[in-house]
């Protein structure tokens, strides 16, 4: 199992750090969820559920914060996805 992320949120003066998980344990489930999200309809409760955080970390995040923290993760996601996709054509040519 790899490291997860930590997400530091920086809200006044106070940080929360919010841990989520690395891209190698996400499931395509997820994945596919994150990509088709309406990114005009998420709020706090969808955030944790796609973030698999808890909803009272999510509810900490203003909506900027976390909109930044989904296309952060969203990227994670894409470049994790385009690594795996490499793997598996690389094993299929052998």
């Amino acid at each position: 199992m790899a490291e997860p992320f930590t997400l530091r949120i920086h809200i006044g003066d106070q940080t929360k750090e919010v841990s989520l998980p690395a891209w190698e344990d996400i499931t395509l489930g997820r994945y596919a969820e994150v990509a088709r999200a309406p990114k005009d309809e998420l709020d706090h409760e969808v955030v944790a559920r796609i973030l698999g955080i808890d909803t009272l970390d999510a509810l900490a995040m203003s909506t900027k914060e976390a909109m930044a923290a989904l296309n952060w993760y969203w990227g994670v996601l894409s470049e994790g996805a385009k690594a795996w996709t490499a793997y598996a054509d690389i094993l299929d040519d052998l």
